[in-house]
C-alpha cells in the first residue's frame, strides 16, 4: 500500500484576486482558493449557495453545455473544522442489513446529508466493500482477492482514510495503483475510518494522470472493465477535500442524453480541480449515484438517480456504503 497525501489542518487561505470564470457553461480556473463560507467564486458563475446548516452549503447547477454536453452537478461543501459537523464513512451493516437506499440509511442515522459510498459486492457476500473498509476503528471484512470477480480491477483501488484527529489521507493498493492484481497489504492501522473507492481523480490540485487517456497506463488500458468505467460517460459520485479542509461531496447526473449526459472520470476530475479540490476519490457511480439532504426545503434525494429510467428524484438504488454528514453529537448507530 502506498499512502500518497496527508490533509492535516493548516492555516486558512484568504481569498485573493483569483476567481472562477465560466464561459458558455464551461469553467476556466484562475487562482481559485477555498473560503470558510463554502466554495469561492461560485455565485459569480451562476451557482446559488444554499445553506443547509452552519458549516454545510449546497450547490446545484444545470448546464446547457459543459464538456460539450448538458450536465447536472450537485455539490455539498462541508467545513471539516466546524465544531458541530463531522463526516462518517459507514455501511448498512451498522443496522444489521446488507442493503438499503442511501436516503433510508441517512434518515436512520439522523444525518444532515449523505452521498452513496464506495463499491460493494453482492448482498450474499459477507465482505462489506471492495477494498478496505474501517468503521470507528474496526476493520470490517472487505474484498482483497484479485480473483474475486471480473470487476476487481475497477473497484477498491484507492481509499480515503480519516485519522483520530479528523485529518484526511488517501492511499492506493499497490505501488502506484495502476498494476493488475494488486491488493491491500495491511489494514491501515493509523486510520480510524477508511472507505475504498475507485480511481484517484485529483492529487495535489491536479488531475490524476491515470484518468487521462493520453497519460494513463497499466490496468487502465489493459483491463476492459476499468477502461470502460474510466473513459465513458456515466453518472458519478466523488469525495474530495480543498486546501483549507472543505470536504466536497459531488454527484453528476447521467444517462439522460438531452438533460444530463454524465461525465468521464477525466471530466469529473477537471470539474473538481476547478472548484478547488486538492485531492479527490471516485466513489460508486452509475445507478448508485445518490445525494440526500434531510433538512427543509430539500427533505430528500436532490440529484437524479437513474434506476427508474426517469429524470426525477425517485430512481434510488439500494446500496451498502454511504458517506454521512452528521451533527457532532449524533451517534448514527442503533440505540
Amino acid at each position: 500500500m502506498k499512502e500518497v497525501i496527508d490533509n492535516s489542518p493548516g492555516p486558512r487561505l484568504a481569498l485573493g484576486s483569483g476567481f472562477l470564470l465560466c464561459i458558455a457553461g464551461c469553467f476556466v480556473l484562475s487562482g481559485c482558493l477555498p473560503s470558510e463560507a463554502g466554495l469561492p467564486g461560485m455565485e459569480e458563475q451562476g451557482w446559488t449557495p444554499q445553506p443547509v446548516r452552519p458549516g454545510v452549503t449546497y450547490y446545484e447547477r444545470h448546464f446547457e453545455e459543459l464538456f460539450g454536453a448538458p450536465q447536472v452537478v450537485n455539490l455539498l461543501a462541508v467545513d471539516l473544522d466546524h465544531p458541530d459537523i463531522r463526516i462518517e464513512l459507514t455501511a448498512t451493516d451498522v443496522w444489521g442489513v446488507t442493503r438499503m437506499p442511501t436516503s433510508w440509511l441517512a434518515a436512520r442515522a439522523d444525518a444532515v446529508a449523505a452521498v452513496n459510498g464506495g463499491f460493494a459486492p453482492a448482498r450474499r457476500h459477507e465482505e462489506v466493500g471492495y477494498g478496505m473498509m474501517k468503521f470507528r476503528g474496526e476493520v470490517w471484512p472487505f474484498v482483497n482477492d484479485p480473483a474475486f470477480h471480473h470487476t476487481w480491477e475497477a473497484h477498491g483501488r484507492n481509499a480515503l482514510g480519516i485519522d483520530r484527529n479528523g485529518n484526511w489521507h488517501f492511499a492506493s493498493r499497490g505501488e502506484e495503483s495502476w498494476e493488475l492484481e494488486s491488493s491491500w497489504d495491511n489494514d491501515w492501522p493509523e486510520m480510524e475510518q477508511v472507505m475504498a473507492g475507485g480511481s484517484r481523480l485529483v492529487q495535489d490540485g491536479e488531475v490524476h494522470p491515470l484518468v487521462v487517456r493520453e497519460t494513463t497506463k497499466g490496468a487502465y488500458l489493459e483491463d476492459p472493465v476499468l477502461s470502460r468505467l474510466t473513459f465513458r460517460r456515466h453518472p458519478r459520485t466523488a469525495v474530495g477535500i480543498t486546501a483549507d479542509r472543505i470536504a466536497v461531496l459531488a454527484t453528476v447526473a447521467g444517462r439522460f442524453e438531452e438533460k444530463a449526459a454524465g461525465m468521464t472520470l477525466h471530466e469529473l476530475a477537471q470539474l473538481l480541480v476547478r472548484i478547488g479540490c486538492r485531492d479527490a476519490l471516485e466513489l460508486d457511480g452509475g445507478g448508485s449515484t445518490t445525494m440526500w439532504i434531510g433538512d427543509e426545503p430539500f427533505s430528500g434525494v436532490v440529484n437524479y438517480p437513474t434506476d427508474n429510467g426517469r429524470f426525477d428524484h425517485e430512481g434510488e438504488r439500494s446500496l451498502r456504503l454511504a458517506v454521512l454528514v452528521l451533527q457532532e453529537n449524533d451517534n448514527a448507530v442503533p440505540e
